[in-house]
């Protein structure tokens, strides 16, 4: 949900509305958030629900990715 508010002295939120309308990962009894934001404030990036009415037709492994990055100099 969110809310705007309105500058001043006293403290005027909107009605609240929703900010995400898809289904997401809700946290668990071990992980307190599935969110993060990006360093420049800009972007969520969320853990999204599974869209269980699709099958799994291929699934990628990148193995040694981080050597594969070391290399292309980044």
């Amino acid at each position: 949900m969110s809310v705007s508010v309105a500058p001043g002295a006293a403290f005027l939120p909107s009605s609240p509305r929703t900010l995400f309308p898809d289904s997401y990962a809700e946290p668990q009894e071990s992980v307190h958030y599935y969110f993060d934001i990006s360093p420049d404030g800009r972007r969520f990036v969320m853990v999204k629900n599974a869209d269980r009415t699709r099958a799994v037709v291929q699934l990628h492994v990148v193995v040694n990715w981080l050597d594969e990055l070391k290399s292309k100099g980044k």
